[in-house]
């Protein structure tokens, strides 16, 4: 399961909860240039075959982090 972080600011940017449930679809250029990724980000958004990213933050899930959704 691969997951990614939105910071508190960046999750306020694009509208989603940090720590309430919640989901974001969003175009994966448009996330990639919202900051400097690490490189295990990196890797994800490499190897991510979508025009989109979904991610799904589920109760009890960490502060900021969203599991990716493949379509």
């Amino acid at each position: 399961m691969k997951k990614f972080y939105l910071d508190q600011q960046l999750a306020e940017h694009f509208g989603v909860p940090y720590f309430e449930p919640g989901s974001i679809i969003v175009a994966l250029s448009t996330l990639r240039a919202a900051r400097e990724w690490g490189e295990r980000h990196e890797r994800i958004w490499d190897t991510h075959r979508e025009a989109d990213v979904m991610g799904v933050h589920r109760q009890g899930d960490a502060p900021g982090w969203f599991v990716l959704v493949s379509s």
